[in-house]
C-alpha cells in the first residue's frame, strides 16, 4: 500500500501557518510573532518514511522535522530523522561550494527533531531517543542527533496544551475518534461513525473551522488511516495464526491477499478523487 500522498488530520492542521506557529512556541518554549515568516518545505521527492506523514518548515535560521506517530513509538527515528536532514541538507545547500571548499563553512539551518506521539502505550510527557542509543556501548559516537518525544496524548502534557490551544483541541478531537471506533467495523458503520464524530465536535466548538472547512476530507482521511490500520493489525493475526498451523493453503493466501489489497487501493483512488474534487 502506497501511502505517500496521503495526508493525516494532524499535518493538514498544523500546515497552516498562525496554527504552526502557535505549535512550535508552545513546543520549543520560543515567542515568534506573525512578522516571522513560517515556511512549510515543499521539497520534491523528499519524503519521511515514504510518506507525507511529516511536517518540515523553516523559521529564521532554524528548520525543522515534526513527525506524529499515531500507534507504536519506532526507537530507530534518530536514524530515520538522520537520513532525511541529509537528504534535506543535499538540497538546500550549495553543493559546488560544499566541494569547493574555500574560507568559510556553507551555511546550512539549525535543525530540530519533535515526535508528537499519540499512541495507546504509556509514555512520559517528554522524552529523548538519541542516535548514540543504537550505538551500544564500548565507545562513544561523534555522531550525535536528538529527537524531542511529546506525548500529545489527551490529558497529558498540560503545560504544552495550555500554550497551544490548536494542539490541545486536535487531542480532544482525536480521543474522540479512539472512544468512538472498534476494530473491524464495517465501512458504512466506520463512516458513520466517523462522522458523528466530527459533527459533535463541531457542536462543541472543537476544531469547529477547521472540520467545518474540511469536514469530509477528514472523514476520508480518518477513514484511511483507521481501516488501513485495522486491516494490517487483522492480517497480522491471522498470519501469525496460519503460521501456528504451518502455513497451510500459502498460495491461496497470498493470491487473496493481492486481491483484497487491490480492491483497498481502488477504495482510496476514489477517496482521493473525492479529495481532489472537494479541493477543486
Amino acid at each position: 500500500m502506497n501511502r505517500k500522498y496521503k495526508d493525516t488530520v494532524f499535518v493538514r492542521l498544523f500546515s497552516r501557518e498562525p496554527q504552526l506557529r502557535e505549535l512550535y512556541n508552545a513546543l520549543a518554549g520560543a515567542s515568534f510573532g506573525p512578522e516571522t515568516p513560517f515556511s512549510v518545505n515543499t521539497l520534491g521527492g523528499v519524503l519521511f518514511m515514504g510518506r507525507r506523514n511529516d511536517i518540515s518548515f523553516s523559521v529564521g535560521t532554524r528548520l525543522v522535522v515534526l513527525v506524529e506517530h499515531q500507534s507504536t513509538l519506532n526507537p530507530n527515528m534518530p536514524l530515520r530523522f538522520l537520513f532525511y536532514i541529509s537528504r534535506l541538507y543535499e538540497k538546500l545547500a550549495d553543493r559546488k561550494a560544499v566541494y569547493r571548499g574555500g574560507s568559510a563553512p556553507v551555511p546550512v539551518p539549525f535543525a530540530e527533531f519533535y515526535v508528537a506521539y499519540n499512541g495507546s502505550e504509556p509514555l512520559p510527557d517528554r522524552s529523548v531517543l538519541r542516535l548514540s542509543d543504537a550505538c551500544g556501548a564500548g565507545g562513544r559516537a561523534n555522531l550525535e542527533l536528538e529527537a524531542n518525544v511529546v506525548n500529545i496524548n489527551y490529558g497529558r502534557n498540560p503545560g504544552l496544551m495550555g500554550r497551544c490551544e490548536t494542539l490541545a483541541m486536535y487531542a480532544r478531537f482525536v480521543d474522540m475518534v479512539k472512544r468512538e471506533l472498534r476494530p473491524r467495523m464495517g465501512r458504512q458503520e466506520l463512516r458513520e461513525a466517523l462522522q458523528k464524530v466530527i459533527n459533535r465536535s463541531i457542536d462543541k466548538g472543537i476544531l469547529k473551522e477547521f472540520l467545518e472547512e474540511n469536514a469530509s476530507e477528514v472523514r476520508n482521511m480518518l477513514y484511511t488511516e483507521w481501516n488501513w490500520d485495522d486491516y494490517m493489525a487483522v492480517k497480522r493475526e491471522e498470519a501469525a495464526a496460519e503460521y501456528g498451523e504451518q502455513l497451510t493453503a500459502k498460495d491461496a493466501q497470498i493470491r487473496q491477499y493481492q486481491e483484497e489489497r487491490r480492491q483497498y487501493q481502488e477504495q482510496i483512488r476514489l477517496l482521493e478523487e473525492e479529495n481532489r474534487r472537494l479541493r477543486g
